[in-house]
């Protein structure tokens, strides 16, 4: 009996501990049947298309969307930096762009709300080649603290390295070791202020 008692107690704790986590995140979406389809009717001719999912609790009151660039072994801001108001606790974030830092679109849907923001450089950037493009499937949220969801980088070298846009956020001079001409980063950052 003290066994049974023992393992029901582990299992709630278990549970608990996995819906804490779980409470506050941000991830790759799952698409329905029938939005993966309008997806493809509406076609992907040119540029990167990602939908997140995120969850949230009460406090959140604005959403902050990033974009840097990589020069000297640092990240530069180079559009972002202001702040959406946010008042519900989940909803969907989808990015569209060609070339992230160049241009970027992107969508907020909270219930039936949905808004848009699209952002243009007047500087045309240099494409060198090979592009490759990589977004973090699932990250846990953290009030005030960038989530690397998205990193670009476009190169003359026959190989890029895959890398992971939180450990290039985090550790930007190995990055810069590698010597890409352009690598580009957005994050996400959620606020209760």
């Amino acid at each position: 009996m003290k066994k049974l008692i023992a393992l029901f107690l582990l299992l709630a704790v278990l549970l608990t501990g996995c819906s804490n986590q779980k409470s506050m995140t941000i991830q790759t979406a799952e698409l329905t049947k029938a939005e993966e389809n309008i997806k493809k009717l509406l076609g992907n001719a040119h540029g990167c298309e990602y939908i997140f999912d995120f969850r949230l609790d009460d406090k959140v009151k604005s959403i902050q969307i990033n974009t840097y660039a990589l020069e000297d072994g640092a990240w530069k801001l180079t559009s972002g930096g202001g702040g959406q108001s946010l008042d519900k606790k989940s909803g969907r974030l989808a990015l569209k762009f060609e070339t992230l830092g160049q241009e970027l679109r992107t969508a907020i849907q909270t219930g039936d709300e949905i808004s848009a923001s699209e952002f243009r450089s007047p500087e045309a950037l240099e494409n060198h080649g090979s592009t490759a493009t990589g977004a973090m499937p699932y990250a846990v949220i953290e009030y005030g603290k960038e989530i690397p969801l998205v990193m670009q980088v476009n190169t003359s070298q026959n190989a890029i390295r895959t890398l992971d846009p939180e450990g290039a956020f985090r550790n930007p001079a190995e990055l810069a070791g590698y010597g890409y001409e352009r690598v580009c980063l957005l994050t996400v950052m959620f606020s209760t202020e």
